[in-house]
């Protein structure tokens, strides 16, 4: 590219696109329904989709999934926050 009166060369550096919080679902409870990716990004979920050991997809509380203190197991729930439908187990079975 030249440009009038500018010598030498001109170094660009791309643009990288940003990754924006993404909007998150809500429940009718009023709870965020979302991902691990979806926290990574900025976007904390209340509830984070999570499939229990039965195999069935559900949602855990991110305070429980994410905790340090973290229990063994932690409950699985529909959607809604209230409806228990399984568990998670953490680590080896």
């Amino acid at each position: 590219m030249i440009i009038a009166g500018v010598s030498g060369q001109l170094w660009c550096n791309p643009i990288k696109p940003r990754s924006l919080p993404s909007e998150l679902a809500v429940n009718e409870n009023g709870q965020t329904l979302g991902t691990y990716l979806d926290a990574e990004r900025g976007s904390v979920p209340d509830l984070v989709g999570i499939v229990a050991d039965s195999g069935l997809d559900g949602y855990a509380y991110w305070e429980q999934f994410d905790a340090e203190d973290c229990p063994e197991v932690i409950p699985v729930y529909t959607e809604d926050g209230t409806t228990q439908i399984g568990i998670f187990t953490f680590g080896d079975k």
